[in-house]
């Protein structure tokens, strides 16, 4: 069983669904609850695991230039 209190981009919920885990997740942040749960839709549909250096959702506003680093 693996709790993340601060999904973000659901790194920990992907690693935990990888490898059968149970993985309950929570954010704060609407935004970021949304790019986690497409993320996991994604995953499911394709294996795809992520992204790198830009926005992986255009049509979510991001504040990007305002502190938000893709990495």
């Amino acid at each position: 069983l693996v709790v993340d209190f601060f999904a973000h981009s659901g790194t920990t919920l992907i690693a935990g669904e990888r490898l059968g885990r149970k993985v309950f997740t929570f954010d704060i942040d609407p935004v970021f609850a949304e790019i986690t749960i497409r993320r996991l839709e994604r995953f499911r549909k394709t294996g795809k695991t992520g992204w790198q250096w830009r926005n992986p959702f255009p049509e979510i506003e991001l504040n990007e230039g305002k502190g938000t680093k893709w990495i």
